[in-house]
């Protein structure tokens, strides 16, 4: 009988958990393409706005900072791009390569040569594994 209460009890905690995961997830995606939305638009400025606190409420999401690290790029804040770029490649250098290089394309376009080879330099030189 222990058992069986015991068994009900962790299916049930576990139930809940998962249910919480998932709409914190949805939250999460719902706020993510709000913001995506905005960037679209144009509304650089309200989209710079929506994705720091996107990064203040998820800090370790990599798709939000190299988005907020391509805003800033676009507001010529070349070291607060820097600064979202690192961040990103901190926290997951695999996940930041790919929106990352593209940053740096941009960049090199733009004739910014030095900050493009400061991130592709991080990039090299960090575990992709």
């Amino acid at each position: 009988m222990k058992k069986v209460w015991l068994c009900c009890v962790l299916l049930s905690v576990t139930h809940l958990l998962y249910s919480q995961k998932t709409d914190s997830s949805k939250v999460y995606l719902k706020e993510i393409t709000a913001c995506q939305k905005l960037a679209e638009s144009g509304s650089t400025d309200k989209a710079l706005q929506c994705y720091v606190k996107l990064n203040q409420r998820y800090p370790k999401q990599v798709k939000v900072l190299t988005r907020l690290a391509k805003l800033a790029y676009d507001k010529k804040d070349r070291i607060l791009a820097l600064r979202y770029a690192n961040e990103a490649i901190d926290i997951n250098p695999k996940e930041a390569y790919t929106p990352l290089v593209a940053l740096t394309k941009k960049m090199d376009k733009q004739d910014d040569y030095n900050l493009a080879i400061k991130i592709l330099n991080r990039l090299s030189v960090a575990q992709l594994d």
